[in-house]
């Protein structure tokens, strides 16, 4: 049998994540997320709240 090579895929359907979270934990991982959304908006450019010029 041959070894596997290279990162696994999973199906999102196969994967079950039951977390609960403090409501304090919530308001936290919130603003972590937001945070990271607005450095890959910085560091990637996407221009998503400029305006785009007519063509």
């Amino acid at each position: 049998m041959a070894a596997a090579t290279g990162p696994r895929t999973v199906r999102s359907e196969e994967v079950r994540w039951d977390v609960q979270l403090t409501p304090h934990e919530q308001e936290r991982l919130l603003i972590h997320v937001a945070a990271d959304v607005a450095e890959r908006r910085r560091a990637g450019g996407s221009g998503s709240t400029t305006p785009r010029p007519s063509p």
